[in-house]
């Protein structure tokens, strides 16, 4: 959850905050009891601060990492969309499945958006019902599916609802499913 990423940052900023007070703390006491014949003592300070940068960049980059994939909006590690995608498509009632979107939201909730090619409109929510409990095993719990209403003979079309021209390029489906505007002629309108 992003609680949890922010409970992370908020422990790294106490954590860094903590270390750097010993670190002071240490250096000052080394330079004031240490006798000025030690010329180690002067090198102290700076070393101690080269390791509280090492620790606090080793400790933030994880966290950085995992809040630059979720504002990216990537698909989280564990997930394999293509399998995904193979195994949605033999639920029972789902002819095909396009449009399939999964991203990771906030830690670990994970989203879904998916077309689906039914039949029949009547056993629609069945499908939904199967398909919503397949996201849900999966590990992903908030999930928007899109029916598409076909006879079984159209098996094989990519999209039922078409694209304007100038998206079908930015879709799975490409310029095979592309819009075209009808422009009734003039001797249809007498």
């Amino acid at each position: 959850m992003s609680s949890q990423l922010n409970m992370r940052g908020i422990f790294l900023h106490v954590l860094g905050d903590s270390l750097g007070s010993a670190i002071v703390i240490i250096s000052g006491l080394a330079i004031k009891y240490i006798p000025d014949e030690e010329k180690w003592k002067f090198y102290l300070d700076p070393a101690l601060s080269i390791v509280l940068v090492v620790i606090m960049l080793s400790s933030t980059f994880p966290l950085l990492r995992e809040s630059a994939m979720i504002l990216l909006q990537t698909v989280p590690t564990h997930i394999q969309v293509e399998d995904i995608k193979e195994r949605l498509e033999r639920t029972p009632g789902v002819l095909s499945v396009h449009e399939l979107h999964i991203w990771q939201l906030a830690g670990s909730r994970v989203i879904a958006s998916v077309h689906i090619q039914c039949v029949k409109p009547e056993s629609y929510m069945e499908v939904a019902d199967r398909v919503k409990n397949f996201f849900h095993n999966e590990g992903i719990h908030s999930t928007t599916v899109q029916p598409e209403f076909l006879g079984s003979e159209s098996r094989g079309v990519k999209c039922a609802l078409l694209c304007a021209k100038e998206c079908a390029a930015s879709t799975c489906c490409g310029s095979e499913n592309v819009k075209v505007p009808v422009i009734a002629s003039p001797s249809q309108h007498a």
